[in-house]
């Protein structure tokens, strides 16, 4: 099983070791720019040059569903849009 924090993305194998990152994480919005609001959804603008481990964390957990997705790493030159509820 793995543990992925809502707000900063970062993994953990431990649901004791996320347990403790919940109470110690900082964030509670992804970081970047809101973008777009409506209700109860925004869109976050997130640029890989500026959170670099943020988006890499985010296409590592998109790799676990996407087969032939490649990029995790070099996310400096792309932007991320994040909707969150």
């Amino acid at each position: 099983m793995l543990f992925v924090c809502d707000y900063c993305m970062k993994y953990m194998k431990h649901e004791r070791t996320y347990r403790t990152h919940l109470h110690e994480c900082k964030r509670r919005q992804p970081p970047g720019e809101e973008i777009y609001r409506e209700k109860a959804l925004a869109v976050f603008e997130v640029s890989g040059q500026e959170d670099k481990v943020y988006c890499q964390c985010l296409c590592l957990l998109a790799k676990l569903f996407l087969d032939h997705k490649t990029l995790y790493f070099d996310v400096e030159p792309f932007l991320f849009y994040v909707l969150c509820e």
